[in-house]
C-alpha cells in the first residue's frame, strides 16, 4: 500500500542568503536569477504551507502550496518568472485568466532543505489507486 505524508509547515526561508541561493543555481545562474530567487524565498519566510518529504531523500520537502490562496497565487507568479521554467513571463493577465480558471498547476517542483520548515500537522494520505499500483514497492 503506498502511504503519503503531507505536512502543514511555517516555512523559514530567510536564512537562504544570495551566496546561498547563488550556490544552488550554478555557473548557469544569471545575477537576475539570483535575485528572483532571494524575493521568491523572502516571499516564503514565515508563511505557512503544505509540503511533502521526498520520496529518495529525507533531508529534503517538495513545496506543494502556501496556505494562504492569495498569497499562493502571488507566489506562484513569482515562480513563473523564472527564465527556464516559468510559463508565464511578463505574462501577469494569462496567468491570472489560467489560475482563476482552476487549471494552473506548477510545472516543477520545488524543492527545500528539510530544515527549513517546522512541522505544524502532519497528515496521513492514501491515494485513490487501483490495488495493482499499490503493490509497488
Amino acid at each position: 500500500m503506498i502511504n503519503l505524508t503531507i505536512h502543514r509547515v511555517i516555512l523559514h526561508t530567510k536564512s537562504m542568503t544570495p551566496e546561498k541561493i547563488a550556490a544552488l543555481g550554478g555557473d548557469n545562474a544569471t545575477p537576475e536569477d539570483n535575485a528572483l530567487y532571494q524575493k521568491i524565498y523572502q516571499t516564503m519566510d514565515g508563511q505557512e504551507a503544505i509540503v511533502m518529504p521526498r520520496i529518495y531523500d529525507s533531508n529534503k520537502m517538495t513545496f506543494c502550496c502556501l496556505t494562504d490562496p492569495e498569497g499562493d497565487r502571488e507566489l506562484s507568479y513569482l515562480m513563473e518568472q523564472d527564465p527556464w521554467l516559468g510559463c508565464y513571463i511578463d505574462d501577469r493577465e494569462a496567468f491570472d485568466r489560467e489560475y482563476d480558471s482552476g487549471d494552473y498547476g506548477r510545472d516543477v517542483n520545488f524543492i527545500l532543505d528539510a530544515d527549513l520548515v517546522s512541522i505544524i500537522e502532519t497528515i496521513e494520505a492514501k491515494p485513490n489507486m487501483p490495488e495493482a499500483a499499490n503493490e509497488i514497492p
